[in-house]
């Protein structure tokens, strides 16, 4: 057994999963903010901060519960295509409303 014990045959994919999270985690961390304060004019900054910081907090404390009735009520793999479903819509959403005129 391994410093994490024996996951079988998912531990390296998962320890891999992990990693590439942390990363992506620590690069979005200071340029989303940093977006947020570019859009939101100067007099209003604090107040466009705030609802940034605000909304990503919601979504941490509804996330894991609506994905949780989700998968009580039909499955895991539904649960989790159902959060892949909601992060590729919110990536179209944000390509769309943010495409810059040349």
């Amino acid at each position: 057994a391994g410093w994490a014990g024996d996951a079988g045959p998912f531990q390296t994919p998962f320890l891999v999963a992990v990693g590439a999270w942390a990363l992506s985690t620590a690069a979005l961390g200071p340029t989303l903010p940093a977006y947020a304060a570019d859009l939101t004019p100067a007099d209003q900054r604090g107040l466009g901060l705030a609802a940034f910081r605000s909304a990503g907090d919601v979504g941490f404390v509804v996330a894991p519960l609506a994905l949780g009735f989700v998968a009580d009520a039909s499955s895991t793999p539904v649960a989790l295509a159902a959060l892949a479903a909601s992060a590729a819509t919110s990536a179209v959403v944000f390509g769309v409303l943010n495409e810059r005129k040349a």
